[in-house]
This record gives C-alpha cells, sequence and structure tokens, in this order.
C-alpha cells in the first residue's frame, strides 16, 4: 500500500503515525461503504463476496436457457445469486451440476411467469411502438427483479397517451418519471455539428507549452464557461505523438465553433473556478447513437502532464487512482458495483442496473447505454466509470479498470447513464481502433 506518512523515531509520533496509517486505510472505502451503508471495515469482505458472486452467475449463464429462465442477478448484501426460474423442477439440475459445486448455497431460486425469450419478444414489440408513435423521453428496460419490462416516461407528456395505451396490453411496468435524466435537451446544436466522424486528422495548431496535470474527472471548459468531466487518455497507435482525452461529444455542442467545427478546451480542477490553461481541440466527435468527443493534444508540442490516473483527492490516501486495465461488462455483471468520479459530485460508488440496447431520450436515440443506480449530476458527464481493481483479500487500493464514459445523470432519481468502453475505443463504421492509456503502457507512448 502506497504510505504517506514518514516514520518517526520518538514513541509519541510513532503512534500518531499508526493512527493516521490507519485511518487512511479505510478511507478509500468511503464510496463504497456508503453504497452499501455499512462500516468502511466492513467493505472488504463485501468486495470478496462481490467478486465471487460475479465468478458464479458468469459460470451459471451457459446453464440457462431462455426458455425455462428469466434471467440471474447478484446481490452482495444478501450474498446470493439469484435466479428466476419458470419450473422449479429444472433447480435440480443447477444445484447438481459440476460448475456450481461450490456456489451451492449462494444461489436463491425465484418462480417467475416470464422467460427470457418472452421478455425478448415483448421489448421488440415496444420497440416498435416507440418508432410509430414517435415517443420521446422514456427508457424502457427488460429488469431481471420485477421479471418484466418496465417503460420509465412522463404520465403528464400528453404525446405519450397512445402508446401508453398499447403498452398496457403488454402487461408491462409502467412507471412515472417526470424529471428528465439529462439536459442534453436544453442544448443547441452548431452550425452542421449534428455529427462529426472519429477520423484521423491533422496535429492541432501549436499551443503555450503547459505544465499541469489532466486526470479523468477534472473539469473542461469551453471559451464560454459551458463544462463537462474529463474521462481518460487514449492514442491511435498510428498516430503516437497526438493523445486524445475522451469525453461526451455533447460537450461541444455549445461551441464556440472554429472555422473548421472544432471546439476549444481548457482545464478546471475539483471546486476551481473557470481557468485560461489550454488543453486541447476536440476535432472529431459524435452526439449519437455513441456521444463520445475527443480532445487531441499534441504530445511534441506540450508540456502537459499525461498519465493514466482519475482524480480521487476526497480521499486522504489515494489522491489518484491508476488505470491498469479496462473491463466489457455484461447482463451477468447485473448488481455489480460500479463508481464514477466528475467534476461536480466527484467520486461515487452505485450498482450496475441494467443494459439497454437502444434507448432514447430527449429525442435523441442512443445505443449500447448501461444504466446504473449511482448518483451523478450536471457537469459529470463525461468522467470515466470504473471498477476497483482488488486483492484476492478484498483491498482496495489505487487501481481501477475503466469499464464506460458517463453520458448523463440525475440526481434526483440517483441514475446514472453511461456508454461502455469498448464503444469509445473503438467505431466500428469508420474502422478506427484506439488503444486505452495504462500505467502499464504509458512509457510505450511516450
Amino acid at each position: 500500500m502506497k504510505n504517506t506518512y514518514r516514520i518517526c523515531f520518538f514513541q509519541t509520533l510513532f503512534i500518531l503515525f499508526i493512527i493516521l496509517q490507519n485511518h487512511s486505510i479505510h478511507s478509500q472505502y468511503k464510496p463504497l461503504a456508503d453504497l452499501w451503508n455499512v462500516a468502511e471495515n466492513e467493505v472488504p469482505e463485501l468486495l470478496v463476496r462481490k467478486k465471487n458472486l460475479i465468478t458464479g452467475n458468469h459460470l451459471l449463464a451457459s446453464l440457462l436457457n431462455e426458455e425455462d429462465f428469466g434471467g440471474s442477478y447478484i446481490d452482495v448484501k444478501s450474498n446470493k445469486i439469484y435466479i428466476n426460474i419458470l419450473n422449479l423442477s429444472n433447480k435440480q439440475k443447477i444445484l447438481e451440476d459440476p460448475k456450481m459445486e461450490k456456489y451451492k448455497d449462494l444461489l436463491e431460486f425465484n418462480q417467475v411467469f416470464n422467460s427470457l425469450t418472452n421478455l425478448n419478444s415483448t421489448f421488440k414489440k415496444l420497440i416498435s411502438l416507440v418508432i410509430q408513435y414517435n415517443v420521446n423521453n422514456l427508457i424502457i428496460d427488460i429488469e431481471y427483479k420485477v421479471n418484466n419490462v418496465v417503460i420509465y416516461l412522463d404520465y403528464n407528456d400528453k404525446e405519450n397517451n397512445d402508446f401508453i395505451n398499447h403498452a398496457k396490453k403488454f402487461n408491462v411496468i409502467i412507471r412515472h418519471r417526470g424529471i428528465s435524466i439529462s439536459s442534453i435537451s436544453n442544448y443547441q446544436h452548431g452550425p452542421n455539428q449534428n455529427k462529426r466522424n472519429l477520423i484521423k486528422r491533422a496535429p492541432p495548431s501549436k499551443r503555450p507549452k503547459l505544465a499541469i496535470e489532466i486526470l479523468g474527472g477534472d473539469g473542461l471548459h469551453n471559451k464560454e464557461s459551458y463544462g463537462c468531466s474529463a474521462g481518460f487518455w487514449v492514442v491511435d497507435k498510428e498516430f503516437p505523438e497526438i493523445i486524445l482525452l475522451t469525453t461526451v461529444g455533447h460537450c461541444a455542442i455549445k461551441g464556440p465553433f472554429k472555422s473548421d467545427g472544432s471546439v476549444d478546451f481548457y482545464h478546471l480542477t475539483w471546486n476551481s473556478l473557470m481557468t485560461n490553461t489550454f488543453v486541447g481541440t476536440m476535432e472529431t466527435y459524435d452526439y449519437e447513437p455513441i456521444d463520445r468527443g475527443y480532445v487531441a493534444v499534441n504530445t511534441s508540442d506540450t508540456k502537459l502532464s499525461i498519465f493514466p490516473s482519475i482524480m480521487n483527492s476526497d480521499d486522504r490516501t489515494y489522491l489518484e487512482l491508476h488505470i491498469v486495465g479496462h473491463k466489457v461488462l455484461s447482463e451477468k455483471d447485473i448488481g455489480s458495483t460500479i463508481c464514477k468520479s466528475g467534476y461536480r459530485t466527484h467520486v461515487t460508488c452505485g450498482t450496475l442496473r441494467e443494459i439497454h440496447d437502444t434507448l432514447i431520450m430527449d429525442g435523441k436515440t442512443y445505443k449500447f447505454v448501461l444504466e446504473a443506480e449511482l448518483f451523478s449530476a450536471e457537469g459529470d458527464s463525461g468522467g470515466p466509470v470504473f471498477q476497483y481493481s482488488t486483492d484476492d483479500d478484498g483491498v482496495v487500493r489505487e487501481n481501477v479498470n475503466i469499464v464506460g464514459l458517463l453520458l448523463a445523470g440525475n440526481s434526483t432519481t440517483n441514475t446514472t447513464l453511461f456508454h461502455p468502453v469498448d464503444k469509445i475505443l473503438v467505431d466500428e463504421d469508420n474502422g478506427i481502433e484506439l488503444t486505452l492509456l495504462t500505467v502499464s503502457n504509458i512509457g510505450e507512448i511516450r
């Protein structure tokens, strides 16, 4: 563990050192302790438990056919893997399978009525209705915990009435969500800025050399003070002199646009005011279906300190979290713990709730969106979403794996949406593949 204290030779100072060190060991657990509503010293055990549950749930996936089961999910606090099963006679097959030998005591079977086949069929029909009635501002989920399709929308929006009446015929759950999950609908598009494809461009123009460090979760702002959060550093290995800082594409919506349609961005540290510290130029960005943008920094013409870390300065011990890799989440990770770092609300942790193939929000259609019960607010968009890399004994240190880029959030409903990391690194339409900078490969780039 990194130690920020010095060993003292006087007995009284040595005792103080032990006290401070003990406090710092636990301080990095605070976001997770807040999430689970437990004492910080209970977090390591829960992390070991979570890791075991996720492994068991992944092994379980191959045993659950979509005709007889309605999915599975984990619950860390109860230390259970919940399996939705239509016919309890199939329960024994799961329990007797050699793969599940060490997980048998963790399995809990819920008898349900909807199979995954039925749920997927209903979901597709509802998507067709959404298109037919041109419905906006809604979220449609398949939620394993309630074994049903759940629709979130505004009951008071009269334009939704026809859709609601038809959707009710499918016996789905319709919930009122009167507050929009994002503020993207308030933005105005710049000239010809509906979509700028991710393409390889020339280096940005020369700028004054800098001596600052930009971390994931730091703030970014344009010349008119509109801001968002920095994500993580990536590089196209064919052009290693240009390092790209990821964030959301809608961060560029308000411009001000240069003659080529690009937007300049400046640095904001946590709890700071607007600065004139230039970071780079966003020349490539999309608003939908993947909301992503890339701020270009020419490494041969800047003293900007580039290191793959995430801002975590509320923690006394690990002021930075080091990026060691990335992970692509799947449905079997639903219920697992994720965290984010953002300029507005800093580091918070929550639970992965759903994975959406398609999400319609504020008149825009997004693809590949993950939803979490996670506290965030306007200004956090573009920040990194990550999971702590834990030791076998559940000890959290300073290493993390990137799982996504924050798209939007609503602090009132405690909901956060984010794109998965693989959709930020790869643009299949344009044949672009970027590499995430980590502590192990940063030396190869410099």
